[in-house]
């Protein structure tokens, strides 16, 4: 399946009407019916070739789901996911081992995504045995390499990852996706565990492999001053649905979607004399097994109209070029 749209050629990756639910109970009985949640409801983004996307929102909203489908850890209940052109959803056995080593995930735990009992000079270099076979000495001069390009040194390697810190870990981790010499890499809130001093060398380190190798970034994060730091562009989810769409610029300097707007004041800034947005983000997400009708942000919104409740917004391209689903901008009440 082949997507058509606008700059095709430059993008990499192509999202279409993507969905996902799972089942939360099933009925025992014949009667019964099996009790489903809808964590991605059909969102639609790509990536260009190069660039750095950014998903943000809180947790719960389907940030993680939507990667973890692109890497075929899950499978979607509808949607397209295009990769250079090719369906991913349609590859099968060799085709998609192949595809695999192009696109490489970075977990949020670093601990958890590394074996306790093996040196992790070894896990550096296993993907490598897995996809071209057995040349151990070669790999090892590969694994050695990259750990140095990350800041860290050869007698690293040899250590367990429990001898590690939480950043030294991430490293690793990094240094294993990257070995593959992946096109794009997604990292799934990489920096959400770590001190706020390492966070930064982390994302320095991302913006570093980007520049130096022409990698493509999907930063998933909750923390909005990274993403600006990072990304090109940031597309901004609730709930599992896509609100608000851009460039980083257009979208940071003067968000539309009220959700958006309230994400962006609640980043510290460190002048008290800097006036920020009056809206302020109040109560909890509703509970995904019982969604509010219509829009799925209407109960926390202050500038809600009595539309917002009957149906959910499309998400509909601005005179900047940014997406928007929001009923207010027809109402005039939002800042455009």
């Amino acid at each position: 399946m082949k997507i058509e749209s606008k700059n095709q050629e430059n993008n990499i990756l192509e999202v279409e009407n993507l969905a996902k639910k799972f089942v939360v109970k099933k009925g025992k009985m014949p009667w019964q019916k099996n009790q489903y949640v809808n964590v991605v409801n059909g969102i639609d983004f790509s990536i260009r070739k190069g660039e750095a996307l950014g998903i943000v929102g809180e947790s719960g909203c389907g940030k993680s789901t939507t990667a973890k489908l692109i890497m075929d850890i899950h499978s979607p209940t509808k949607g397209s996911i295009v990769y250079n052109s090719q369906e991913l959803n349609d590859l099968k056995g060799k085709e998609k081992k192949k595809i695999r080593k192009d696109i490489q995930y970075v977990f949020q735990d670093p601990m958890g995504a590394l074996n306790p009992r093996i040196p992790v000079i070894e896990q550096i270099y296993e993907p490598l045995i897995i996809h071209y076979g057995r040349d151990i000495k070669n790999y090892y001069k590969k694994a050695v390499s990259l750990l140095e390009s990350v800041g860290m040194k050869e007698s690293h390697g040899k250590m367990y990852p429990h001898q590690l810190s939480g950043g030294q870990r991430q490293r690793v981790v990094l240094a294993r996706a990257m070995i593959l010499e992946p096109e794009l890499l997604i990292c799934d809130e990489p920096i959400s565990a770590l001190d706020v001093s390492i966070q930064s060398q982390v994302v320095n380190l991302l913006m570093k492999i980007r520049d130096e190798r022409g990698i493509t970034l999907l930063f998933i994060s909750h923390d909005l001053s990274m993403v600006r730091h990072l990304c090109n562009r940031t597309a901004v989810m609730y709930m599992g649905h896509i609100v608000e769409y851009g460039d980083n610029e257009t979208l940071f300097n003067n968000p539309l979607h009220p959700y958006t707007r309230s994400l962006i004041n609640a980043i510290p800034v460190p002048d008290p004399r800097i006036k920020k947005d009056d809206i302020i983000l109040e109560g909890e997400i509703p509970s995904l097994l019982d969604p509010p009708s219509g829009c799925k942000f209407h109960p926390r919104c202050p500038i809600a109209g009595p539309e917002c409740s009957l149906k959910q917004p499309e998400l509909k391209t601005m005179p900047d070029g940014r997406k928007v689903a929001c009923f207010a901008l027809k109402r005039g009440d939002c800042n455009e």
